[in-house]
């Protein structure tokens, strides 16, 4: 998930819309409508998903259903607590009635045991019964971790492969641990400005679970707080924490936030996508999983670089080839990492004649000077592929976008 577009201190940032401090040309606009169709194509072309339309797909507002760690996470839920049930989960009480009646099934056979000692010539001492009572009617009246921490009755530790980030003030700190409630705290003093917004708190927190993709069997919690004004008032935006639970204990395993400038969304298989932009002429985007410990793993990251962008390949043989002023038009690099590898390719075919000219002459010398490899689409796909692999996972796992069900948090 790397497309946070926040300055370095960890608040949000203007960007620049062309780079050198010149104005945007009237070019620009056309740039971004290819830049955004060619993400548009790698994305779903590696990862199968639908194209990004500037909305945030994941954010589903308010729910009036809610659902409990079992519910099938395709369909509707269960409360996390039942108010017909004495504020226990449904679970819990069909355990505890089920353990009612074996109670009195007992306790009757206690009383014809007893009637029979009673009986003439029947000198046999009773004796008290020492049976302790079955643990996991105490589970089950308890519930799991994760609806404990939706209860505010235990915390969440963060833990210490919890991803690092590159700005001094990060919104979740290591080597804390947060309750439901300081989460919430946390989350919304860290984007709520009072200097520009009367709002101190969330609107609302919601969560859902999801499978782990590279196992069936290991559920994480999700748990959004929407309504932080991340770009701009009243926007919808949102922050997602990761909760992991190993070994008995939660931890606190990711977290990212979904604006203006950057939306991901983590379905209910553990396919994690995300999409971004840091300018008019950079776009970016790319698949990771979530793995069943908690982390996050990447599948590949894609970048689209147009115009005068494209020099970030190499911006001294771009200044050679171009100068400061010329225009490259409508040419687009895209970079795409998979693993520890780049791999590299270009598109020039909406540019000029005098435009190819220059950009041939550029993406000769950065392969001839830089030994940049310029490949085609179905190498990168063959990359992804064992990629893919190597995780665990089939491609076509990363194909699959089913929704996770969002619920409220009462």
């Amino acid at each position: 998930m790397k497309n946070d577009s926040r300055g370095r201190n960890g608040q949000r940032k203007e960007w620049k819309v062309w780079k050198d401090g010149k104005s945007c040309k009237s070019s620009s606009k056309k740039l971004v409508l290819m830049a955004t169709s060619l993400m548009t194509v790698w994305i779903m072309l590696l990862s199968g998903c639908a194209a990004f339309d500037g909305t945030q797909k994941e954010q589903s507002g308010p729910q009036t259903g809610t659902a409990d760690e079992n519910t099938d996470l395709t369909g509707g839920g269960q409360s996390i607590t039942d108010i017909d049930n004495g504020g226990q989960t449904s679970a819990a009480a069909s355990q505890d009635l089920g353990a009612m009646t074996e109670g009195t099934q007992t306790s009757a056979g206690s009383q014809d045991a007893a009637a029979a000692d009673d009986q003439p010539g029947d000198d046999t001492e009773q004796t008290e019964s020492t049976a302790e009572p079955d643990p996991t009617d105490t589970a089950a009246a308890i519930g799991t971790l994760y609806e404990q921490f939706l209860r505010n009755e235990v915390s969440a530790a963060v833990s210490s492969s919890f991803p690092e980030v590159d700005y001094p003030n990060p919104v979740i700190e290591k080597g804390k641990s947060y309750t439901l409630a300081e989460l919430k705290e946390r989350i919304s003093s860290y984007f709520l400005d009072p200097e520009f917004s009367n709002k101190t708190v969330c609107d609302y927190v919601q969560y859902a679970y999801v499978n782990s993709a590279d196992s069936t069997g290991a559920r994480q919690l999700l748990v959004k707080f929407v309504g932080l004004n991340i770009y701009a008032p009243d926007d919808d935006s949102y922050a997602v924490v990761v909760i992991s639970e190993n070994d008995g204990q939660l931890y606190v395993t990711a977290e990212y936030e979904c604006w203006a400038r950057s939306a991901t969304s983590i379905y209910s298989n553990g396919v994690i996508d995300s999409y971004g932009s840091s300018g008019a002429g950079d776009h970016m985007g790319g698949t990771d999983i979530l793995m069943s410990d908690g982390t996050v793993a990447s599948v590949y990251y894609a970048e689209d670089l147009a115009g005068q962008w494209t020099g970030s390949v190499n911006q001294t043989i771009y200044n050679e080839v171009f100068g400061i002023d010329t225009d490259p038009g409508s040419f687009i690099v895209a970079i795409c990492t998979v693993g520890e590898e780049k791999y590299y390719r270009y598109d020039m075919s909406e540019c000029t004649e005098e435009q190819k000219v220059l950009c041939e002459t550029y993406v000769n010398r950065c392969r001839d000077e830089q030994g940049i490899v310029w490949i085609t689409e179905d190498e990168v796909l063959g990359a992804v592929r064992e990629r893919c692999a190597i995780l665990g996972i089939s491609y076509e796992t990363i194909q699959q976008k089913p929704e996770p069900v969002w619920n409220n948090v009462e």
